[in-house]
């Protein structure tokens, strides 16, 4: 077996023809040729020298020590001399216990592995044939969420004012009111309730409620949008009233019926708060003639109008 490993160590450096000059980083002669003859042990003699004296080389190497100690060698290898870019650096730790003698031994090995390794004698590696690649098909985009354009449902809060009766003081309200669209489009359901009332001698309380459609529409300016509303209404229409002359007072009540268009302007204040005003038209029924000890204190007419300023929390 030791035969074999000698004749093989023999082919290697009948093989190798190329010279290797060692800076070896240090002052004392003796560790340097240490270097030297390790590296010749390993390539055959002659094949590494010292700097100082070498002629023409294929490998230059520098040897240096990052630490007093000399516990981290840094070995510097290039082809060309002139050139300031090593082709490759190895970076050595040795431990406390090793002797000086024997880490100067191993980084001549080290130099002579790598000349081995990549010594102008060994084969130049195959060409290696190209295949075209084939064109990977690009994935499919992944699906994105779907971004409704209208809010599933929203909640309005509002003051309302209008004329009350034909004369006097007029109708002071506030109105709660939701509305849903199941499907994204523009007409979604809604419904409300509302509560006015009318401070005068003659005190008329309004209470009433809605259902119908509301159609939005957006305008070319995002924060703004239109809504326009269909409803029919039920309200209460509540009396009371004191005779100034006999101090009689009396009071009575009636449902009226019918239906009532209306348009508003939201303004968005942030992602899901508007701001919106408008006004609306009604038709109820019937027309309600209001008399107090048998004279008129006003008539409620069955054509109506009103304003609306208010809040609209929506999502």
């Amino acid at each position: 077996m030791g035969s074999h490993l000698w004749i093989g160590v023999w082919l290697l450096q009948a093989l190798l023809t190329d010279s290797v000059v060692i800076e070896s980083g240090t002052a004392d002669p003796r560790l340097a040729q240490i270097t030297i003859e390790s590296c010749n042990t390993a390539l055959g003699e002659g094949h590494c020298s010292a700097a100082a004296e070498a002629g023409s080389a294929a490998w230059f190497v520098r040897v240096s020590w990052d630490d007093a100690e000399r516990l981290r060698a840094r070995i510097e290898i290039r082809r060309d001399a002139s050139t300031s870019e090593p082709d490759a650096v190895r970076e050595i730790e040795f431990s406390q216990a090793d002797e000086i003698e024997q880490r100067h031994k191993a980084l001549g090995l080290i130099i002579a592995a790598y000349v081995v390794a990549n010594t102008r004698s060994a084969p130049d590696p195959e060409p290696v044939a190209t295949a075209r690649a084939e064109p990977v098909p690009e994935p499919a985009p992944a699906p994105t969420p779907s971004h409704r354009r209208f809010p599933t449902w929203y909640g309005d809060f509002a003051l309302s004012a209008g004329p009350g009766l034909d004369r006097g003081e007029p109708s002071l309200g506030l109105m709660l009111r939701g509305g849903v669209r199941p499907f994204d489009i523009a007409l979604g359901g809604l419904l409300s309730l509302r509560a006015a009332r009318r401070f005068d001698a003659t005190s008329v309380l309004w209470l009433s409620g809605s259902a119908g459609l509301a159609l939005l529409l957006q305008t070319p300016l995002s924060p703004l949008a239109v809504e326009a509303r269909a409803e029919v209404v039920a309200q209460r229409m509540q009396t009371e009233a004191q005779d100034p002359a006999s101090g009689e007072r009396d009071g009575a009540g009636v449902w009226r019926f019918g239906g009532q268009l209306g348009a508003e302007l939201h303004l968005r204040l942030a992602s899901s708060f508007f701001l919106f005003a408008g006004g609306e038209l009604g038709l109820l029924r019937p027309t309600v003639h209001l008399a107090v000890a048998g004279r008129p204190h006003g008539v409620q007419q069955a054509l109506g109008w009103g304003g609306l300023l208010g809040l609209r929390y929506a999502r």
